[in-house]
């Protein structure tokens, strides 16, 4: 498995669109949904991937979505109130990123942008559940350390026939 720098080159904290959705439960097990959204500009792209710099080219190019079939294990990530702040105000551990996107959303007011999409799946813990409820469809800024981070090339393993999840087709 090939190893991966997400974002490493980024001295300051990224700002990150932060939502959660309804925790999911399986048997004895629940997990929160995590979803995360950042605007990609000329600054952070030069940091991200390449696959993820190819699929921006693409969005630059006229694609409005570029689904990702990839996936990324063993990402801390460190979220920070202001981008100022020198602590971070909490921290996730070994995360596994996937859904990974990259498309063209636009505001209320038309503003178009570029952001990279993704999700993961935290489990069930009151303080990360009461940290996502305080910054609930928010911005937040964030580091991420990919020191251990493992790419996953979903691709290959539908070749080989090993059980992947498909990622989404569209939209929030």
């Amino acid at each position: 498995m090939a190893t991966t720098k997400f974002f490493h080159q980024l001295s300051a904290p990224i700002k990150t669109f932060l939502h959660m959705r309804t925790p999911k439960r399986a048997a004895d097990k629940q997990e929160i949904p995590i979803t995360f959204r950042i605007s990609l500009n000329g600054n952070n792209i030069r940091s991200a991937p390449k696959f993820v710099q190819s699929a921006y080219q693409e969005i630059q190019d006229g694609a409005d979505y570029v689904g990702l079939k990839k996936e990324l294990e063993n990402v801390n990530i460190e979220f920070y109130n202001l981008p100022d702040n020198k602590k971070p105000n909490f921290r996730l551990p070994r995360l596994h990123l996937s859904k990974l996107a990259v498309k063209e959303v636009s505001n209320s007011e038309g503003d178009v942008s570029q952001v990279l999409s993704f999700e993961t799946m935290y489990p069930w813990d009151s303080e990360v559940w009461a940290y996502l409820g305080d910054h609930y469809a928010t911005d937040v800024f964030t580091k991420f350390d990919s020191a251990q981070a493992t790419l996953l090339d979903l691709e290959e393993a539908d070749e080989k026939g090993e059980d992947q999840p498909e990622l989404a087709e569209a939209g929030d």
